[in-house]
């Protein structure tokens, strides 16, 4: 199973592992909360 860092705003997804934990990470690396891109990236599963 694969899960996707996905942005909603641009329907691309920005990120792929096998292991959910490394799609945090790369969110908590490189979105800042304060952002406004915060809220429209999402962590899916594929």
């Amino acid at each position: 199973m694969k899960h996707q860092v996905y942005d909603s705003r641009t329907n691309e997804v920005l990120f792929e592992d096998d292991e959910q934990i490394k799609c945090v990470n790369y969110i908590l690396d490189n979105v800042d909360e304060d952002s406004d891109d915060f809220d429209h990236i999402w962590i899916k599963t594929v």
